[in-house]
């Protein structure tokens, strides 16, 4: 890949990232970024309109909406770029965190009920999962490291674990429709039916191309022939939950042209 310009899927501390949102510009800028996405769990950030300029740095607003796919039986990921809010996306991004909070709230119940352990930990409409397993890494009376939260405590095979009520992918896809310039399906080679879940990005207006995936995972050019085929745009990012991931992975200079074109991005340059 050229030089990247564009990290299209970066997470801060108002989801599960570990980065304050106000560094974001600074850390994009030390990665020569020109344009970078943050794309939070089922949240947005109140920008101005729907990229703005950050020291620098053209920032976009965006937003990671994890839907059921009933069609197929599995969960999926939007990238929903250039929000603007709307009375929809509001009901549903509430809605979502109000059930994150609830869910968290019950798999620490048990987690102490599992480990006869007190987590000193406070719920909220931004936990997830990692939040947990950060706090049980840093608990004396819990014998597990992050890793170990997720193997033996809130994987999805274990008892504390407890699902997230989530928004059909027919509904995502509309709320994001609606209060978006584009809709991107993240990180194909993640789900488990690839080859079916690759074919609902001809629903959306973009499939996520460039991605570090973890070690092992087998990875071809099928989402890049699906763009061409379905003749919808290409995204890329780093899936950034760390401050040295950002820039890692994301558009170069001709695909994130091509992105700011097809969109729209272009008149709020």
């Amino acid at each position: 890949m050229n030089n990247i310009v564009a990290d299209l899927h970066v997470h801060t501390t108002e989801s599960d990232g570990t980065t304050d949102p106000s560094r974001i510009p600074t850390l994009a800028r030390e990665n020569d970024l020109d344009f970078i996405a943050l794309t939070d769990h089922d949240t947005h950030h109140e920008l101005e309109q729907p990229v703005v300029s950050r020291g620098g740095v053209n920032v976009i607003s965006g937003i990671e909406l994890r839907v059921e796919l009933e069609e197929v039986g599995e969960r999926v990921d939007l990238l929903g770029y250039g929000v603007t809010s709307t009375d929809k996306l509001d009901s549903v991004v509430n809605s979502v965190r109000n059930n994150r909070k609830k869910r968290a709230e019950e798999i620490v119940r048990r987690i102490e009920e599992e480990t006869g352990a007190e987590l000193d930990f406070e719920p909220t409409v931004s936990t997830g999962r990692p939040h947990i397993a950060r706090a049980v890494e840093q608990n004396d009376q819990i014998p597990y490291d992050y890793g170990g939260a997720f193997d033996n405590l809130i994987g999805s095979d274990n008892y504390c674990y407890v699902s997230r009520e989530i928004p059909s992918f027919e509904r995502g896809v509309e709320v994001l429709k609606e209060s978006t310039l584009c809709v991107s399906l993240a990180h194909p080679y993640r789900y488990s039916n690839v080859d079916e879940i690759v074919q609902i990005a001809e629903r959306l207006d973009a499939i996520e191309c460039n991605y570090l995936y973890s070690e092992g995972v087998e990875t071809g050019d099928l989402p890049d022939n699906k763009a061409e085929e379905f003749d919808i745009g290409v995204t890329g990012g780093s899936d950034a939950h760390e401050p040295s991931s950002i820039g890692s992975c994301g558009l170069d200079q001709d695909e994130t042209e091509a992105f700011l074109s097809r969109f729209g991005f272009q008149e709020y340059l």
